[in-house]
């Protein structure tokens, strides 16, 4: 017959297990976006506007928020912001840069970074300030490249 002591260890691995799956997890999807918004490419024959990946950073960051608001794990919803928004910038840089692209790269980094920029102000991500701050540099220099 188990003890009350024993059923209490054994609920505490279980659900330090548990956390540990699940942060692998999440991981694991982080890294699934952040490689998808790196390696997005616009269909071919189309004027670039606001990549989707903008819109699903958002919404990503939003359900994020809602789900870490009071949690213990908050460093780890800052890393994943920071390697999200990373990978954000570089997709959009990829675009813009692309031979496909029918819209000059000014334009696609101004009206991508803008976006962004908007965003990550709506948010208000404490750890994401500078990386606000740097989308609005980029998209006004764009604007001054057009």
């Amino acid at each position: 017959m188990q003890t009350h002591q024993g059923t209490t260890s054994f609920f505490t691995g279980l659900y330090g297990s548990s956390m540990i799956l699940f942060k692998q997890r999440v991981d694991q999807l982080i890294q699934s976006h952040a490689y998808s918004f790196e390696s997005y490419r616009p269909p071919k024959k189309m004027r670039v506007g606001v990549l989707p990946i903008v819109a699903q950073y958002e919404n990503l960051a939003k359900h994020a928020e809602i789900l870490f608001e009071n949690s213990e794990r908050r460093t780890d919803l800052e890393k994943w912001h920071e390697k999200l928004i990373d990978a954000l910038f570089k997709g959009i840089n990829n675009v813009a840069e692309s031979p496909n692209s029918k819209s000059p790269p000014a334009v696609v980094r101004f009206e991508n970074f803008h976006q962004l920029y908007l965003s990550l102000s709506a948010l208000k991500i404490d750890c994401l300030d500078a990386r606000r701050k740097q989308a609005r540099k980029i998209y006004q220099s764009s604007i001054d490249d057009y």
